[in-house]
């Protein structure tokens, strides 16, 4: 029998592989907690701590100032450097690909 997650992160046991229960929890900074939990299948038994950070930015914080900000993720970064990097719209420059397209119908 599966345990309801609750919309919530679902932890899995190491040893057995069934649902966790996180007990508690306790905020170290604002982007790191360490969990206490114990495995929902009570033949196994097992009981662990583990940590919870958060390390990186996908969609920055609407508050004027926020309390963490963190860096953008690497994924995030190479598009923002490949969108920094295209043509803009607004000028009279061809891309590659409409230049070859000119050249053939030449």
């Amino acid at each position: 029998m599966t345990a309801p997650n609750h919309g919530g992160y679902r932890c899995l046991c190491p040893a057995c592989g069934e649902p966790m229960f996180i007990r508690k929890s306790e905020k170290q900074t604002p982007i790191f907690q360490t969990m206490y939990a114990r495995c929902s299948n009570m033949v196994c038994g097992a009981s662990y701590v583990g940590a919870l950070e958060w390390q990186y930015t996908l969609s920055p914080s609407g508050l004027p100032a926020p309390k963490v900000e963190l860096p953008l993720s690497p994924t995030k970064q190479r598009l923002q450097a490949m969108q920094d990097m295209a043509p803009s719209a607004n000028t009279d420059q061809l891309t590659f690909l409409e230049q070859l397209d000119q050249e053939a119908n030449a």
